[in-house]
């Protein structure tokens, strides 16, 4: 089955506006976080966007531990053809 029409997101112009709203979200979501008092245990919980830049420092190890963990648990192609 090969269906050959343009999809929404072929279209480089919607593509760049996904990008744009996608980046107003984060940005409104940023400003979200001063407006309102946070119930933290630990102070540096109220840090304006902690738990942002604590999620992508989260992720990019996540993603580097898969790369690593890859290489330990990776075997041949053929493995189970012998």
């Amino acid at each position: 089955m090969n269906d050959d029409r343009r999809r929404w997101l072929d279209d480089p112009a919607h593509v760049t506006l996904l990008y744009r709203v996608l980046f107003a979200v984060c940005i409104l979501l940023f400003v979200a976080d001063f407006l309102y008092h946070k119930h933290s245990h630990f102070s540096f919980e109220d840090w304006p966007g902690f738990h942002a830049g604590y999620g992508f420092v989260v992720f990019v190890f996540i993603v580097f531990a898969g790369k690593w963990l890859r290489k330990i648990v990776m075997r041949d192609e053929d493995y189970y053809d012998r």
